[in-house]
């Protein structure tokens, strides 16, 4: 028996007649969810533009020109594949320069937003997770070599890369690799003296000397680092540091053998040594193999932690807080730290750029590292909370519905969604119930061409909605006198990610597309504000002897001039405009019953260091309340065909996103409880939907119907533009009336 019916078949003959199966294959998420498909144009621009461009300096590019002839030419047995982040993870290393070093907020890569604060000389931080450990040796070593082509002064003033390792047996297997690999000279491996020595290096004959030659990588591992003293000189010649964890719990044997109390002295006196030494490096990176490795408190310490700022006579300037983390110890412990939990919530995290796609769901190595994370830091964010719900069905419209029905005046809401279909359907059930008070100023990012958006649907559009809505909740905010025919709230529909500056409460409705860093989204969108400005500020925090080097940088020939005028004057006015911080007072989500215990691990994890509370909603709304409304959306399918059809729609994007999408273990479309889902479109019961999500004998995974129908429109568009070229019309036949009105011009002008 044939696997397609006869009607398939000749579609698909129809489909595939000019052997194009490009239109054959199966949806992917960036199709279904806008963000996705939003992030990856802005790469494909992104490499467009590199490519495009006939003059690029040389920090710009993964691995220079010289770099990559020393390679060819002297190390045979270096490996000649590399992934794109981790060559971008070199170019970090190997430049000063903040620009080059953007947060990316996905697990992919994708996505290049700088948070916190904008200054030259902020701390960039880059997390990235690598299993092999010799892709880790060559990366940090083509950085050290890249780091010392790209630098050029009279004494290699931060020409230099620090690599900080777990023990003394791992700084040695590092150096022997680059010796042995790359041929570098010059591996100083720190060996617990106080002042050691630097190695001198011939900077005048550098023509003629080979960069393995010229380079010079200090290795240390955590107690040789403690050991040197920061008056040493040799710190002057690091410009960027690199931290290797080979644990994945990311705690060392040392550590676990510690008692609570030798941990806490261990990490402030460790917390106190980075920055003395180390104040000046404005570019870290932590290499691990796990992501519960990245986000261990040892790396922490090593990079973002600051230690308390204390004068001569012992008085602390900052304030003193414990890590967040402790609140994860042994149930023996929790009685004695009750007391000291209403301080224990500040989190001492500036992340600046994660870049990792571990799972994190290994619940016993979060808690072994989290039983030493009692530090003493400053606090570099206040804390923010966060809530989630369990809402399935009808009751996740009535939640919606019941803040909308009790905003106040000066309120703004942010809903997100994750298609355009179900922002859509929201939008048109919304006004068609006409229950929303005339105060209420309801946007949308997909209603098609309207006063604030139009036909093109570009980012413009969007960002008139954006200043709409913070219009509309400043001008709320200044009026004296109530007036019942101005807007006064605002609530903005967005299946674009699009956040105003001036909201109040922000409603994740829809699926997270990007789980895993969502809570990072919150951090660094949502709550910059939280940021402490004391602790950021890099005289606050920063106490190291030795001055950041000011060195001379290789460039262009012919763009140098030119790179640097357009980047003073885009500093300057970024500078002279600072947009206000954003703060959402609160920040809801909506989860479902399948999802919650997955979920719940991708949110905590991050959530710790970046001083996030993660908690549940204390009182759901009522679910009679606005129960007469509910009812009135499934009359709606039965009167208004337009809102039958949207809710069809996003109930088939909803359900084909929720299979697509990952991680696996939290949207699993055979978990999922499908009459809940269709409740939440209306729908009584769930109406039959074929995703083709599985491949069967009877039903091909392939959307036969959607290629035929671009078949279709693509033969109607080249039939158009043949007939408006080489079809010509006849002229009219002459009629006789136009016959007697020619003749009577004629006997006139006669």
């Amino acid at each position: 028996m044939s696997s397609l019916s006869r009607g398939q078949r000749r579609l698909l003959r129809y489909a595939t007649n000019d052997e194009d199966v490009k239109r054959l294959k199966r949806k992917r998420a960036e199709e279904v969810a806008p963000v996705l498909q939003q992030r990856k144009q802005k790469q494909r621009c992104s490499l467009n533009k590199e490519k495009e461009t006939a003059e690029t300096s040389k920090v710009d590019l993964p691995l220079c020109s010289e770099v990559l002839e020393y390679v060819q030419k002297h190390c045979p047995t270096a490996p000649r594949k590399l992934r794109q982040n981790q060559l971008r993870l070199v170019r970090d290393l190997s430049s000063n320069n903040s620009s080059n070093t953007g947060v990316s907020s996905s697990s992919s890569g994708n996505n290049d937003d700088h948070v916190g604060m904008e200054k030259e000389d902020a701390f960039y931080v880059k997390r990235m997770e690598i299993v092999e450990r010799l892709d880790v040796f060559a990366v940090v070593t083509l950085a050290a070599l890249q780091r010392r082509a790209l630098h050029v002064g009279p004494n290699s003033l931060g020409a230099s890369l620090l690599i900080l390792v777990e023990n003394d047996a791992s700084a040695t297997a590092l150096a022997s690799y680059m010796k042995k690999t790359f041929h570098i000279k010059h591996t100083l491996v720190l060996d617990g003296s106080r002042f050691p020595t630097y190695p001198t290096v011939n900077d005048n004959d550098e023509e003629t000397t080979e960069l393995g030659e010229r380079t010079v990588v200090v290795i240390a591992s955590i107690q040789s680092f403690l050991a040197v003293d920061a008056r040493s000189a040799v710190w002057k010649f690091i410009g960027a540091y690199a931290v290797l964890l080979r644990s994945p719990t990311g705690t060392n044997a040392f550590l676990k053998s510690m008692k609570d109390e030798e941990s806490q002295e261990f990490f402030e006196k460790l917390c106190r040594q980075r920055w003395r030494c180390l104040g000046h490096a404005r570019m870290a990176a932590v290499i691990a193999p796990s992501r519960n490795a990245l986000l261990a408190p040892l790396a922490d310490i090593l990079t973002t932690a600051a230690p308390t700022m204390e004068e001569e006579n012992n008085t602390t300037i900052t304030t003193t807080t414990t890590n967040n983390n402790n609140n994860n110890n042994n149930n023996n412990n929790n009685n004695n730290n009750n007391n000291n939990n209403k301080n224990d919530k500040n989190k001492n995290k500036n992340d600046k750029n994660t870049t990792s796609n571990g799972n994190g769901n290994n619940k016993q190595e979060t808690e072994v590292a989290a039983t030493t994370t009692t530090t003493t830091t400053t606090i570099m964010r206040s804390p923010v909370t966060m809530h989630y719900g369990v809402v399935e069905g009808t009751h996740r419209f009535q939640t919606l519905y019941t803040i909308l029905m009790n905003l106040r005046s000066g309120q703004g809401v942010v809903v997100h969604f994750a298609t355009k279909e179900a922002t859509q359907f929201m939008y048109d059930v919304l006004y068609a119930l006409g229950e929303l008070p005339s105060s209420l100023l309801l946007l949308t990012d997909y209603e098609g061409s309207s006063s604030y958006a139009s036909v093109q649907d570009n980012d413009e559009d969007r960002r008139r909605l954006c200043a709409q809505f913070d219009k509309t909740i400043a001008e709320s905010s200044n009026q004296e006198s109530s007036n019942n025919k101005k807007k006064d709230r605002v609530v903005l529909l967005s299946a674009f990610g699009l956040v105003p500056q001036r909201g109040t409460i922000f409603l994740q409705y829809d699926i997270m597309v990007d789980i895993v860093n969502f809570t990072q989204f919150v951090s660094d969108v949502l709550t910059p504000a939280a940021y402490n400005d004391a602790a950021l500020d890099p005289a606050m925090r920063r106490r190291s002897r030795t001055p950041p080097p000011v060195v001379e940088r290789k460039g262009s020939k012919g763009s140098s001039s030119k790179n640097t005028n357009t980047s003073g004057g885009t500093s300057s006015n970024v500078n002279s405009t600072v947009p206000p911080k954003v703060m959402y007072q609160h920040i809801l989500l909506l989860l479902r019953q399948n999802e919650l215990q997955a979920a719940l691990p991708y949110l905590q994890t991050p959530a710790k260091r970046l001083n996030i509370n993660i908690e549940p909603m204390p009182q759901l709304p009522s679910t009679t309340r606005y129960l007469l409304s509910v009812q009135r959306i499934q009359s709606l399918h039965k009167k208004q065909f337009a809102i039958q059809n949207a809710a069809y729609a996003a109930y088939r994007a909803t359900m084909l996103l929720y299979s697509l999408v990952g991680p696996a273990d939290v949207y699993d479309a055979r978990r999922v409880d499908l009459t809940r889902v269709a409740a939440e479109f209306g729908y009584a019961a769930a109406p039959i939907l074929d995703l083709r999500t599985r491949e069967t004998e009877f039903r091909p995974r392939e959307d036969i119907y959607r290629a035929a129908r671009e078949r279709m429109a693509l033969e109607r568009r080249r039939t158009r533009a043949y007939a408006e070229t080489h079809i010509i019309g006849e002229a009219p036949e002459e009629h006789i009336a136009d016959e007697e009105t020619n003749g009577d011009e004629a006997v006139n002008m006669g």
